[in-house]
């Protein structure tokens, strides 16, 4: 992960036929097409933790 901002994320994704590639992930639409209050959820979220498995 590059940056984080409320619900907008970037990172760095790595995919076998493009090689490395920056990807852009807005949560705020998919947390609100869930019927999630997008600020309620986000807002208490200090740190992102991201384990390969």
């Amino acid at each position: 992960m590059k940056e984080r901002d409320r619900g907008y994320i970037v990172v760095d994704a790595v995919y076998d036929a493009l090689g490395e590639v920056e990807e852009y992930i807005d949560l705020v639409p998919v947390l609100e097409d869930l019927y999630f209050d997008a600020d309620e959820f986000l807002s208490p979220i200090q740190e992102l933790c991201i384990e390969y498995a």
